[in-house]
């Protein structure tokens, strides 16, 4: 049996949940289920059930907040050194051309904000 530590609904479709689970990674321990975000008969959700009785425990709504901040980060590293960038924007307003602005727009839509 698996020890449920916490329920968040999965923010990329918000019809699953993500069931954080008590484990050790590199004994290779399951860490987390996924299922629907209605009961399924399946032992898994039976233990969500279970969990979900205890006072206290419920389904939280917190991953928007860690996407949040992973599109920064990955953003963050896209992005070129700032010496790079405002030789770009010299040469841009030497020759004429948006090749840093075309790069940040690249960025921006490569990484969108949540």
């Amino acid at each position: 049996m698996a020890t449920i530590n916490k329920i968040d609904i999965l923010d990329t479709d918000r019809e699953k949940i993500i069931v954080h689970l008590e484990g050790n990674d590199e004994l290779g321990d399951i860490m987390f289920w996924i299922l629907p975000n209605i009961t399924d008969g399946s032992a898994e959700w039976a233990e969500v059930t279970s969990w979900l009785a205890i006072d206290g425990n419920n389904i939280d709504d917190d991953l928007k907040q860690y996407a949040d901040k992973l599109y920064q980060g990955k953003r963050e590293n896209a992005y070129p050194p700032i010496e790079e960038q405002l030789d770009m924007q010299y040469w841009d307003s030497v020759n004429g051309t948006t090749l840093w602005k075309d790069k940040i727009q690249e960025i921006k839509d490569t990484y969108p904000k949540g």
